[in-house]
């Protein structure tokens, strides 16, 4: 049974996306959400399994290597305060973090916000 899809989380997500289209639109292009949440039919799940939507798959996938090299990228999990990363998202997290992504879990577009600035060396 799927989880049932979380306002909240989207909420902060779009604030995120809103101050980062504001404050560094130059980078806009490079940082998109991964559509994995929400309720769909059977049918079109089955049709987005097929084109290779995979569950598991942080929310926002930042493709900006870190200010020090470390890191290809950054992915963000949105999550709301008190809740964790399921065992199939855990799974993903690790898997890109061997592959040198960083992964981060934020529970506000504040911390999102935060985290992307240091991530690329931006000062806020």
């Amino acid at each position: 049974m799927p989880r049932k899809y979380n306002k909240t989380e989207e909420k902060e997500q779009a604030f995120f996306f809103r101050w980062l289209s504001y404050a560094h639109p130059e980078l806009r292009k490079v940082v998109y959400a991964i559509p994995n949440g929400g309720s769909r039919n059977i049918f079109e799940a089955h049709n987005m399994k097929l084109a290779g939507v995979t569950a598991g798959v942080p929310d926002v996938s930042i493709d900006i290597a870190s200010k020090d090299g470390k890191h290809h990228g950054l992915r963000l999990e949105f999550k709301v305060k008190g809740r964790k990363s399921s065992p199939i998202q855990k799974d993903i997290q690790d898997a890109l973090r061997q592959q040198n992504y960083r992964v981060e879990i934020v529970y506000s577009w504040n911390e999102a916000q935060q985290v992307f600035l240091e991530h690329c060396g931006l000062s806020s």
